[in-house]
């Protein structure tokens, strides 16, 4: 199954959860790169357990064991919550590594302002590094990586017409024959190239 996949099953994360869960350890993966749902949800549930025992002995007497249910405020009256907010504030938990419900268990307003303190904690960092110069943008990036690309890839191209000659000479072959085939290769060459990018 793919991350995709096992995200979608889940319904609680996104891929990219998915990706970070498996990045941190918490998700296991096949040698082949997909996930076995089955083991995938054990380790998760045996994490997830591991923190709940230890948070409710951190949190025994606490003033917040008794925390609103985010469906259920004060007042008695039901408060509509975007199932997608509840799913986002699950997978910010869960990739912190916080203790998270189970699935289809009420979510708190503890939960939440947790999960609210997490990001930001991680965007104060985000704004420290930039400051620092450690951080660039990714589309900065991005432009530069596919112009230092397309420099290579254009090289390459050009490449035959310019030794195709001295090699057909070093070779005695003729050199219309050299040229079509270092030609051919290169091409194939640079399309195997392009493959494997567009797979990672």
């Amino acid at each position: 199954m793919s991350r995709r996949a096992y995200a979608n099953y889940r319904g609680d994360m996104t891929a990219q959860g998915v990706q970070k869960a498996i990045a941190s350890g918490r998700i296991p993966v096949e040698p082949d790169g997909s996930i076995d749902p089955d083991k995938a949800d054990a380790a998760l549930a045996a994490n997830t357990n591991a923190k709940r025992q230890s948070a409710s002995k951190r949190q025994a007497g606490c003033k917040h064991s008794k925390a609103k249910k985010l469906n259920a405020p004060a007042d008695g009256k039901q408060q509509a919550v975007s199932p997608d907010a509840i799913a986002t504030v699950r997978e910010i938990l869960l990739e912190a590594g916080e203790d998270i419900p189970l699935i289809g268990a009420e979510m708190t307003f503890l939960a939440a302002q947790t999960a609210n303190e997490i990001i930001k904690a991680h965007t104060a960092k985000l704004k420290f590094l930039r400051a620092r110069g450690e951080l660039v943008e990714k589309v900065r990036v991005e432009s530069k990586v596919f112009a230092m690309a397309r420099q290579n890839r254009d090289a390459w191209m050009n490449w035959p017409a310019r030794v195709a000659a001295m090699m057909a000479a070093d070779l005695g072959v003729d050199t219309v024959s050299m040229l079509a085939a270092l030609d051919k290769h290169v091409r194939e060459h640079l399309t195997s190239l392009s493959d494997v990018e567009a797979v990672t």
